[in-house]
């Protein structure tokens, strides 16, 4: 079985998906205690999957920049 969520698909940063998940939807405690460690565990998972050029550092900096931007998503949902 496969499930696919299409309702807000993007070509973006991988970063992007667990910015969403951690900045957008979980209470500031959470993600304080748990963001950086979930984001170690993303990291060594490319590695793993052999993904070799994506430094720590740049995961960093992607994650920080996917929360900003999703910031002002609800600005460009307007109608």
């Amino acid at each position: 079985m496969r499930l696919f969520d299409w309702e807000d698909w993007s070509i973006d940063i991988g970063a992007s998906d667990i910015a969403y998940m951690m900045a957008m939807l979980w209470y500031p405690d959470l993600r304080r205690r748990a963001e950086r460690s979930l984001q170690d565990v993303y990291h060594a998972e490319l590695l793993a999957r052999g993904v070799s050029t994506y430094d720590r550092q740049a995961l960093h900096d992607d994650y920080r920049l996917s929360v900003l931007l999703l910031l002002f998503r609800p600005i460009g949902r307007q109608r």
